[in-house]
């Protein structure tokens, strides 16, 4: 398998010329803003083990000879259907630019059969079995971080978090802030205050209002609906831009911060739910099972289900599996009170309610601003 992380393939790759300070004076798209480009903007979009990447770009005059360049370089050590694909693309871009063609492109490349082509870099056989390559897989994600979008991060991110716990590997913490969980970390009370104070000092002031009565309703409904919420807000107050500057994007900001070693993913947290709530159904685990197996159940069900017998836990399983997942949401939902003038909320009041939820949620010690 051909591997892409840790090599310099294109000027992105290039840590020298990003950090040359001539380079930042060039019509370039910033390392950290590419994750907005389109597959079109890239010769090449390969399919990796974790995901995929794009390289070589060719989104304007300068990036298409840059690109054309650092392939000339690298062209001899690519696999064949690699090289040609990115050979055509680049040769095309040089040609759409008017750009002199240089010697490692002059020569004829096959023209791929997709119109925007997507290699498959994966193996045939799943690479990730076993530590060693779940922490590869890390490794190239940590290294690709800058490009993803947020979307792009957080799903990776939620990926990466399986096949940890499939193979018993560690997980590092800036992986961890990305995967959905059950609860809201300890960072979102200064992201939610900051996007006010960005809004409410702006010139549209119904901005501010839209946002507290977003926060108002997504508070109560639970972290993935708030991260949902806070993603649409930023589109609609373009605040996407400040995420350079500072401000964390949506699934940092309400899944970041949590301890990992005490707290769950998101599915872990609502096969617990599910447990507690099967014990609550005393009645219809009577029906099934004797009382002393039923009260043992209903006092430790977690307990219960591992020492129980094979025959008793794939009927405990199959009752647990017919809890709808969507049960847990409105189990634990925390709608605020409406206040009494003119249906207005203030920050504090959503504040208030992130404290409320976040008890007893177990955060890193991270610094954050106050």
């Amino acid at each position: 398998m051909f591997k892409v992380a840790g090599r310099v393939l294109d000027f992105y790759d290039d840590p020298d010329f990003i950090a040359h300070i001539g380079a930042r004076d060039l019509d370039l798209v910033p390392i950290e803003k590419t994750g907005s480009l389109t597959d079109k903007d890239f010769a090449v979009k390969i399919a990796t083990a974790n995901g995929s990447v794009r390289r070589w770009p060719v989104y304007n005059k300068t990036a298409t000879a840059l690109s054309g360049r650092y392939f000339c370089e690298v062209a001899d050590t690519l696999p064949q259907n690699l090289r040609d694909a990115a050979g055509w693309f680049l040769k095309r871009a040089h040609l759409r630019y008017d750009l002199n063609l240089p010697h490692g492109l002059a020569g004829a490349f096959p023209r791929p059969e997709s119109g925007h082509v997507v290699l498959d870099n994966t193996p045939d056989v799943a690479p990730i079995d076993h530590g060693f390559f779940a922490k590869s897989a890390q490794d190239d994600f940590l290294h690709m971080m800058g490009r993803f979008t947020p979307r792009e991060r957080f799903d990776r991110a939620n990926k990466l978090f399986k096949i940890a716990a499939a193979t018993g590997s560690g997980l590092d913490d800036r992986i961890w802030d990305y995967v959905e969980k059950e609860k809201h970390g300890p960072w979102l009370r200064d992201e939610l205050r900051a996007r006010h104070t960005l809004v409410k000092e702006g010139t549209s002031s119904h901005l501010s209002d839209a946002f507290l009565s977003m926060m108002r309703d997504a508070v109560g409904a639970g972290p993935t609906k708030i991260m949902e919420s806070l993603e649409t807000f930023d589109k609609l107050a373009g605040l996407e831009d400040k995420y350079d500057d500072g401000l964390r994007d949506p699934y940092l900001a309400v899944f970041g911060g949590l301890s990992m070693e005490k707290l769950g993913s998101k599915d872990e947290d609502i096969r617990a739910w599910k447990l507690q709530t099967l014990a609550t159904k005393g009645v219809e685990l009577s029906k099934i099972f004797d009382d002393v197996f039923v009260s043992k159940f209903v006092n430790d069900p977690a307990r219960t289900l591992a020492e129980a017998d094979t025959v008793e836990k794939r009927i405990l399983n199959h009752m647990l599996n017919r809890i709808p997942n969507t049960d847990v949401g409105h189990v634990k939902r925390h709608l605020l009170e409406q206040p009494a003038a003119a249906n207005k909320i203030g920050l504090g009041a959503v504040l208030k309610e992130v404290d409320r939820s976040l008890a007893g949620a177990p955060s890193r010690d991270v610094a954050t601003a106050e």
